[in-house]
């Protein structure tokens, strides 16, 4: 059975929590003077859009940056951020988020949802065997503004009052992000087309936009001893000299196995809220296996 994109595990328990919800939500309005709320998935999103909405808006966050979104499951606190939230801006690709939705509407029924992914070309193959698509598209600096460009769409059809203002931070970032992708660029051409390998295969995107090789050994779900093997052959065999983790990922799964890879560790976060700087620390461990 084709196995869904989906960092979607065991949420059924957000059903119990939308009913507590319901209730507690009744006495959940603005008040006077409040700011008015947004939500996003994931901390890069908030990376982003807080950089647009400035200080007319806040903005709040589902998974904090240390989560893992393959076994993340809604808390009672997060369900009533869609509640008391004007719009929620989705990253687009990941299964909880449309688990959630249909059950927020239901007591948020004038909930905005804006897909910031929209117009991105997906890749296929990069977290499934079967071909899915990739959702980790907030891991390219290309991407980001698209999902920029979607979010000052959606700020400005919530808000058009602060139009002018929207538009002129999104300016400042689309130009910081721009100044971003030549950077990198820069950085990584003395390694372009060269092989990485990351235990989480979270990079495909940025992997894309440089020229570069991505060979991951966990393919988004628990391999079998026999197609690690194979993967942990093809690592020796390809070059690789940096090896990324993640802590949200298993980190000693990753550390034995690279025992028989030998290449240099890195711990990153694309998770992070720190977006900017986490993508230039990537670029930087690339650039140094140049030397």
């Amino acid at each position: 059975m084709k196995r869904r994109v989906d960092y979607m595990i065991p949420i059924l328990a957000s059903v119990a929590i939308v009913a507590i919800v319901a209730v507690m939500a009744a006495g959940c309005r603005l008040q006077q003077g409040e700011k008015p709320q947004v939500v996003v998935s994931i901390a890069p999103q908030r990376y982003l859009l807080e950089k647009i909405a400035g200080n007319k808006v806040d903005v709040l966050c589902l998974l904090e940056e240390q989560s893992n979104p393959e076994n993340y499951e809604p808390k009672t606190s997060d369900m009533m951020k869609l509640e008391r939230a004007q719009a929620y801006f989705t990253i687009g690709n990941i299964g909880y988020e449309s688990a959630i939705v249909g059950k927020v509407r239901n007591n948020n029924p004038q909930l905005c949802i804006f897909d910031t992914s929209a117009g991105i070309k997906l890749l296929r193959g990069q977290d499934a065997d079967d071909g899915e698509y990739d959702p980790h598209v907030w891991t390219s600096v290309k991407n980001a503004k698209v999902i920029a460009h979607n979010m000052l769409l959606g700020l400005v059809k919530l808000y058009p009052k602060h139009k002018r203002y929207f538009v002129k931070n999104y300016d400042a970032l689309s130009t910081s992000l721009d100044t971003l992708d030549r950077h990198i660029a820069l950085q990584l051409a003395p390694v372009k087309g060269c092989t990485f390998i990351d235990w989480h295969p979270s990079l495909s995107y940025f992997a894309r936009d440089y020229g570069l090789h991505q060979l991951a050994l966990d393919n988004g779900k628990e391999p079998s001893a026999r197609d690690l093997a194979r993967r942990i052959d093809l690592a020796r065999k390809s070059g690789a000299r940096v090896i990324f983790v993640q802590r949200q990922f298993d980190s000693r799964a990753a550390s034995a196995v690279n025992k028989q890879i030998g290449c240099s560790a890195v711990e990153i976060n694309p998770m992070s809220g720190d977006w900017a700087d986490e993508m230039s620390r990537i670029a930087s461990a690339l650039a140094a296996t140049a030397r």
